[in-house]
């Protein structure tokens, strides 16, 4: 991933010069690789197809019209895409999120995402139900995030992160790798 002066964000696999910086794989992703040889018995909305060829930056310039739209910053949006699927628009957890921003059915249904794996489908959910978040948590970015990880239920009854590994972090690393493109985008 490389972003310029500009803001800009640019992702490839063949690097031209020293400006890029390797994405690692996430504990997720590895889980996702892992099993994907085993068969799934989830019905799933629709089977994704083996090709995923996301556009990124018909995907960039939705992410930053439609979290502006929303009033959220647009590089806290990217943090939870790298986070939840790492840029893979079929990506479907093991407990049935599905897309970019790892939307569960019931999320994408109040939502009104009627295709979670359309992309900008899942964007737009996906930053509505950010939006909601951050307006029940009045604006605190790591209780929302906590909540987009393991409910707002559930961070509602512990009126904190919840104590979960993976919450705990989920929540860290969503927000290390958001101060790392912001910083990017001051240099």
């Amino acid at each position: 991933m490389y972003m310029d002066k500009a803001g800009n964000i640019f992702f490839t696999d063949a690097p031209t010069h020293s400006g890029f910086v390797k994405i690692k794989e996430t504990p997720k992703t590895a889980e996702r690789k892992k099993g994907a040889g085993k068969a799934d018995k989830r019905k799933s909305v629709r089977q994704p197809s083996n090709n995923n060829n996301v556009d990124k930056e018909i995907l960039y310039k939705n992410v930053s019209h439609t979290a502006k739209r929303h009033n959220i910053d647009p590089y806290l949006i990217w943090a939870i895409i790298k986070m939840e699927s790492n840029f893979n628009s079929e990506a479907i957890s093991p407990k049935g999120a599905v897309g970019l921003m790892q939307l569960m059915p019931t999320t994408a249904k109040a939502f009104d995402v009627s295709d979670p794996f359309n992309p900008h489908q899942n964007i737009e959910g996906g930053i509505k139900y950010m939006r909601y978040l951050l307006r029940i948590f009045n604006g605190d970015m790591k209780l929302s995030l906590a909540a987009y990880n393991a409910g707002e239920k559930t961070v509602l009854n512990y009126k904190n992160i919840p104590p979960f590994p993976e919450t705990e972090m989920y929540v860290n690393n969503v927000v290390s790798f958001y101060r790392y493109l912001k910083q990017l985008k001051e240099q």
